[in-house]
């Protein structure tokens, strides 16, 4: 019955043209409160969650107008936004969209508007979330490049924006979190402990992880590049 009903009240209102329009509109407005936008982000992924009760077609039409109605730069502002938990609810919106169908983002991605918000995926990948420390970022970044499900044109651009704009960031966090070696012409055996502690930067094992994990993906799906 629960799920029933769930599939009535998706289907009126993805039928509702001037609801649809209205809430992007409210999304997309300066004067609305920060606060009032938050529950509005919160509702858009219950709306998108709730729409797997939906048939297959139905779900497929409805991201589809969801994404022409912009969700994506909505979502680009919400990454932006300092509230962890709404960033969260934003990648969680995202992957509903992956699962759904991998190249509505995609073909987001590889527009220019859609390069920001790549690049604060990367950013999402080395924050620190605290206790709600997830790995949201690496599966949607995992997901864009993956080869085989890529297309000819659309993977080449997402590749080359992945590796000549943010790949280096990622690395950049491994090498900083490594004890240096010949600091100053000398091993890291001879320099002191607090030289040391003052060179390493700090990053949680967590992220250090993620990167990791995405450089093997990347070693194995696109080799030549990541030479």
């Amino acid at each position: 019955m629960i799920y029933a009903n769930n599939a009535f009240v998706v289907s009126v209102l993805k039928d509702d043209s001037t609801f649809i329009q209205e809430l992007f509109a409210r999304l997309k407005s300066p004067t609305t409160s920060s606060e009032s936008k938050k529950n509005l982000v919160y509702f858009l992924y219950e709306f998108c969650s709730l729409s797997k009760s939906l048939p297959m077609v139905q779900q497929l039409r409805l991201f589809r107008d969801l994404m022409n109605e912009g969700i994506f730069d909505i979502i680009t502002d919400v990454l932006q936004c300092q509230d962890k938990k709404l960033v969260l609810t934003g990648t969680d919106i995202l992957i509903l969209f992956l699962n759904q169908d991998p190249n509505l983002l995609r073909s987001y991605v590889v527009r220019q508007e859609g390069i920001t918000l790549l690049g604060l995926l990367v950013r999402g990948m080395i924050t620190d979330f605290g206790d709600d420390m997830h790995c949201q970022f690496l599966e949607i970044i995992r997901i864009l490049l993956d080869s085989c499900t890529l297309s000819g044109a659309q993977r080449d651009t997402i590749v080359d924006i992945f590796f000549e704009k943010h790949l280096g960031q990622l690395i950049e966090v491994i090498t900083a979190s490594c004890p240096p070696e010949n600091v100053t012409g000398e091993s890291s055996e001879t320099v002191g402990p607090a030289q040391r502690v003052k060179l390493q930067s700090v990053t949680k094992p967590e992220i250090l992880s993620n990167i990791c994990e995405l450089l093997c993906f990347c070693v194995l799906h696109h080799p030549y590049r990541i030479k």
